[in-house]
C-alpha cells in the first residue's frame, strides 16, 4: 500500500507540474539557458480522519536553446555603407583559457588603426566584410532566434576565430538587446606574432580568418564564415615575378569616370585613390598605411564598379599581354589575377579593399634578327626560319614574336623551338600567316633564337617571299626592329623539266690509246659556248662546268660553239658512246622530266693555249675583300664611311659595314634607332703604324626600302669625334625601266644572241637589287631566247606569248636575251611594272 501510494504522488506531482498548477512553472519561466531545475512535489490528503503530506521524488530538467538555424558573419566598423547595418554592442569578452566555457574576460573597447578607439556607446554603423586590414577591428555576428531563451534579458553565445597561421581566439558574444536573438563581439587584430589566447588575434600578411558557431544545445547545428586579411594588391614584373615599387595607381569609378571616393580603415577617414606601390600612405586621420614591396591599398570602397588607371614606370607597360597561366610558376607567386589585372572594370558587391594583383611587361631594347634555312624553295619545300632576339636593355622582357609568313606558307605544327627546347604552338590568326609565339622571358643582356618550320603550299607566289618578324607588346605594337628573311620561290621543275649538267675539260683522255681509253679528270676549260638545238645557250665557269636547266623532257642535242674554243685546243672523242653520233663536239640527250642528264666534252690541245680574258664583276657579297691590311696601311685616321658604296642597292637583305677611324676609337653603330646587334660586329684591325683602324660589322640585315645607319666615333676618353649618317636603299619595287644603250648588244647575224640592257629601278630612280626577276616580252617578228623551248607547253594569249622571266643583275640591270635573228629592223621590248601595267622599250 506504501509503495502505490507512492507511485500516485510523484504521478500527480507530475500531472499538477506540466499543468502549470504548482509553483514551479512560474518561478523558473525565465531561467537561464543551460540551467539545471529541480523540483519536488507534496500530496497532503486525508486517510482514516488523519491529515497525510506526501513528498514527491526530484525531479531534475536542462534549460535547452529552440532548435533554430544559425549563422555566423565579419562586419566591420563603417558609416553610411548601403549595406551597412546599424547594432547595439553590449561587450565582448574572450577567454583567457581558449575554451568555450571560459571564464571569460572584457576585451576592452575596439581599437583600430593608429590607436584609434571606436565609439561604441551607442549606435553603431556596420558592414559586411570578407577582407580586412591587420591592425583594424574585426566585429563578429551570430544570428540564433533559438538562444533568446529570456526575452527579458541579453544573452550570450560563445564562437571561435582562428587563422590560418595557427592563432585562435574564442569569444563570448553579447546580444544587441533582450529579445533580438543576434549576438556580437569585436577584437582587435595585428600583423604581430601574440601569445595565444591572447584578446588580439595575429594577423600575418593574406592570412585567412575562420569564424565558427557551434549550438552548444545542438552540435549537429555548426555555422562558419571566413575572410581574408591584408588583400593587399600587387604589382608584379610578368617576366620575373619581382615586386615593383613606385608604380602610380589610381582607383577610378568607372560610372562617373572620376577619381572613386576611398575611405582609410576607421571607415570615415578620407584616403587618396592615388597612391604609389609599396609607399607609405597617410588617411586624413593621421593614420599611415605601410605598404609592403609591391603592394597598392585601397582599404575601403562602397559597393559599385571600378577601374584601376596604372602609370607604369619606364622600360614597363600596362596592360600585360601574358595571361593567369604565364605567372605560376614565377617568384613570389601564386597571383590573383582576375579582369581588371589587365585595366578591366570590375564589380565591388560589399563594402571593402581591393584584393588582386597587376603585372606589368617590361620593354625593353629588342633586337631582332632574321634568317631562312635555304635562299630558294618551291611548292611542297619545308623552309626552316631562325628568329634571334637579344635584350640589350636593363630590364626582363616578355618576348611575344609576331611574324608574318609570306603567302602560301603555312607553320609546320610541333616544331617550335627555342634555344632547341619545344615551345607550344603559336597563336594562329584566320589569315593562317601571322604567328604570334609566346617565348618567355628574356632577361637583360641575354639572347635566344626562335627557330620553326614552314610548308610551301600550292598556294605559293613564284618569286621573292619575305617573312617578317618583330616583338610586340600585349596591343600588338611593334617593340623591336623589324626582321626580315627572303627565299625565292621557283616552279619545281624537276616534276616536268629536266637538267642537262656536263663539263668541257682537256687532258682528260689520251686519244691515240685503244678502247676503251682511261678517263681522268682534266683540266676544266672556261669561256666555251655550248647550244641547245633550241638556240639555248651557256658558257662553261672557270671549272669548265656548264648546265641547261628547264629542259622539256625528250630528245635534245647538245653542241658545242668551236668558234669559241680558246686558241691551240680542238675536240676530242673520250668515250666509246654511240650519242656522240660520230662527232666530238656535239651528243644526243634522250631523257624525261625529272631527271638530271651529263653530257662531258673533251679538248685536247694543238699548240700553245691564250688566256681567256676575265669580265670583272661588281660584287658587294665581296666587296669589304678590297679593304685589306695592305688597304689599310696606307689609310690616315681620317674618320669616314669605308663600304658599302651606298649607291649601290645591295644584292641581299643584309650588308657589311666598314668604318675607317683613328687608332684606338671606338664606334657603336646603329640602324633606324636602334643599335646593330653585338653579334654582328666582326671586330676591328689596325694599320702597320696603329694610327689608323677599320670596325667591320658582317651580315646586318636590313628592311625594305631605306635604311639610315649612323656611325658614332668615339675618342678612347669617351668623347664624341665624329657622327656619319648614310642611307642604303634596298629596293625589289619595280617602277620605271629604262634602255641602258652602251651595254646592249644588237646583232642581226643569224648567229650571235642579241642582248638588250635594262635598268629597272623605283620611282626615285633607285636601282632594284640584284637577283630580283622581272617579266618581259617582246613583240614580232623577234622572239625571247627561251621562248623556242617552252613552246606549245601551256596556251598562252598572243600578247604575252613571249613571256619570260629575266634576273636583274648589278646596278639594277637586267641583260634581256634574244634568239638569234636575220631580221634587221626596229624592235619593241615591253617590261611588267610591279603596279600591274607595262613599260615598252
Amino acid at each position: 500500500m506504501a509503495s502505490f501510494q507512492k507511485h500516485i504522488c510523484a504521478y500527480l506531482a507530475l500531472m499538477l507540474l506540466a499543468f502549470g498548477l504548482l509553483p514551479f512553472a512560474n518561478t523558473y519561466a525565465h531561467a537561464e539557458l543551460g540551467a539545471e531545475v529541480s523540483n519536488t512535489a507534496f500530496v497532503t490528503f486525508d486517510q482514516a480522519g488523519a491529515e497525510l503530506t506526501i513528498a514527491t521524488n526530484e525531479a531534475v530538467f536542462t534549460i535547452e536553446a529552440a532548435r533554430t538555424p544559425s549563422t555566423i558573419d565579419f562586419f566591420r566598423f563603417v558609416s553610411g555603407a548601403p549595406d551597412g547595418i546599424i547594432t547595439q554592442i553590449n561587450g565582448s569578452h574572450f577567454s583567457p583559457s581558449g575554451e568555450l566555457t571560459g571564464p571569460f574576460e572584457d576585451i576592452g573597447p575596439p581599437v583600430s588603426l593608429g590607436g584609434m578607439v571606436l565609439d561604441i556607446s551607442g549606435d553603431v554603423p556596420l558592414a559586411p566584410a570578407d577582407r580586412f586590414i591587420a591592425g583594424e577591428a574585426i566585429f563578429v555576428r551570430v544570428t540564433d532566434a533559438g538562444q533568446n531563451g529570456d526575452p527579458e534579458t541579453i544573452e550570450t553565445v560563445a564562437v571561435t576565430v582562428s587563422t590560418g597561421e595557427g592563432d585562435t581566439l574564442t569569444l563570448l558574444l553579447f546580444e544587441s538587446g533582450p529579445d533580438t536573438g543576434e549576438f556580437f563581439a569585436y577584437f582587435p587584430s595585428t600583423r604581430e606574432e601574440t601569445p595565444p589566447n591572447n584578446p588580439v588575434l595575429s594577423t600575418p600578411g593574406s592570412a585567412n580568418l575562420t569564424a565558427v558557431y557551434v549550438d552548444a544545445f545542438d552540435e549537429t547545428e555548426v555555422s562558419i564564415d571566413t575572410a581574408l586579411v591584408d588583400p593587399f594588391g600587387r604589382i608584379f614584373d610578368s617576366a620575373t615575378g619581382d615586386l615593383l615599387d613606385g608604380v602610380r595607381v589610381t582607383i577610378v569609378d568607372a560610372v562617373t569616370g572620376l577619381p572613386a571616393v576611398v575611405y582609410g580603415a576607421d571607415g570615415r577617414s578620407a584616403f587618396p585613390s592615388t597612391i604609389l606601390s609599396g609607399s607609405i600612405v597617410t588617411d586624413s586621420s593621421g593614420v599611415q598605411y605601410e605598404l609592403e614591396p609591391g603592394e597598392f591599398l585601397f582599404p575601403l570602397l562602397l559597393p559599385g564598379t571600378y577601374q584601376l588607371v596604372i602609370e607604369p614606370p619606364d622600360n614597363f607597360q600596362f596592360p600585360s599581354a601574358f595571361g593567369p597561366e604565364d605567372f605560376e610558376t614565377l617568384a613570389n607567386a601564386p597571383f590573383e589575377i582576375i579582369d581588371a589585372s589587365f585595366g578591366g572594370t570590375f564589380v565591388l558587391d560589399q563594402t571593402g579593399p581591393l584584393n588582386f594583383d597587376v603585372p606589368l611587361d617590361g620593354v625593353g631594347d629588342l633586337v631582332v634578327i632574321k634568317d631562312a634555312s635555304t635562299p630558294t624553295t618551291a611548292a611542297g619545300d619545308f623552309v626552316g626560319y631562325t628568329v634571334r632576339i637579344e635584350n640589350a636593355s636593363n630590364v626582363a622582357v616578355p618576348l611575344r614574336i609576331q611574324d608574318i609568313l609570306p603567302r602560301g606558307f603555312r607553320y609546320r605544327e610541333g616544331t617550335a623551338r627555342v634555344d632547341g627546347e619545344p615551345i607550344t604552338d603559336p597563336d594562329i590568326a584566320p589569315d593562317g600567316r601571322t604567328l604570334l609565339f609566346n617565348a618567355g622571358p628574356l632577361r637583360p643582356g641575354e639572347s635566344t633564337s626562335l627557330t620553326y618550320l614552314t610548308l610551301a603550299t600550292a598556294g605559293v607566289v613564284l618569286g621573292e617571299a619575305v617573312n617578317e618578324a618583330m616583338a610586340v607588346n600585349g596591343a600588338g605594337a611593334p617593340i623591336s626592329n623589324r626582321a626580315e628573311a627572303a627565299v625565292f620561290v621557283r616552279e619545281d621543275l624537276l616534276r616536268s623539266r629536266l637538267t642537262i649538267v656536263g663539263r668541257v675539260a682537256e687532258d682528260a683522255c689520251r686519244p691515240e690509246q685503244e678502247w676503251s681509253r682511261d678517263l681522268a679528270d682534266g683540266t676544266g676549260v672556261a669561256n666555251v659556248r655550248l647550244y641547245l638545238e633550241t638556240g639555248d645557250y651557256v658558257v662553261t665557269d672557270e671549272d669548265g662546268l656548264y648546265h641547261f636547266e628547264n629542259v622539256l623532257p625528250g630528245t635534245h642535242v647538245v653542241q658545242v660553239d668551236t668558234e669559241t674554243l680558246p686558241e691551240g685546243y680542238e675536240p676530242v672523242v673520250c668515250e666509246e658512246n654511240t650519242r656522240y653520233a660520230g662527232s666530238a663536239i656535239s651528243k644526243f640527250v634522250d631523257a624525261t622530266g625529272g631527271v638530271i642528264w651529263r653530257a662531258n666534252f673533251y679538248l685536247r690541245r694543238t699548240g700553245e693555249a691564250t688566256a681567256t680574258e676575265e669580265v670583272e664583276v661588281f660584287d658587294d657579297a665581296t666587296e669589304y675583300l678590297d679593304y685589306d691590311q695592305a688597304w689599310l696601311d696606307q689609310q690616315t685616321g681620317e674618320v669616314r664611311w669605308a663600304y658599302p658604296d651606298t649607291d649601290r642597292t645591295p644584292s641581299s637583305r643584309s650588308v657589311n659595314i666598314g668604318i675607317l677611324h683613328g687608332g684606338y676609337d671606338r664606334v657603336r653603330l646603329g640602324l633606324n634607332g636602334a643599335p646593330v646587334p653585338p653579334l654582328n660586329f666582326a671586330g676591328s684591325e689596325s694599320s702597320a703604324d696603329g694610327s689608323a683602324e677599320i670596325s667591320r660589322w658582317r651580315g646586318v640585315d636590313i628592311l625594305s626600302g631605306k635604311n639610315t645607319f649612323t656611325a658614332t666615333v668615339l675618342s678612347p676618353d669617351g668623347e664624341v669625334k665624329a657622327t656619319l649618317t648614310k642611307d642604303i636603299w634596298f629596293v625589289s619595287e619595280v617602277e620605271t625601266a629604262t634602255l641602258v644603250d652602251d651595254q646592249s648588244i644588237l646583232a642581226a647575224d643569224g648567229r650571235s644572241y642579241p642582248s638588250i640592257a635594262v635598268r629597272v629601278t623605283d620611282a626615285a630612280g633607285r636601282p632594284v637589287h640584284a637577283g630580283r626577276e622581272i617579266e618581259v616580252d617582246v613583240a614580232a617578228p623577234y622572239t625571247l631566247k627561251n621562248t623556242e623551248a617552252f613552246e606549245g607547253e601551256a596556251p598562252v594569249t598572243a600578247e604575252l606569248a613571249n613571256l619570260t622571266s629575266v634576273a636583274v643583275g648589278p646596278d639594277g640591270i637586267a641583260h634581256v636575251e634574244l634568239a638569234p635573228t636575220l631580221q634587221t629592223g626596229r624592235l619593241r621590248l615591253r617590261v611588267r611594272l610591279d603596279n600591274g601595267t607595262q613599260q615598252e622599250i
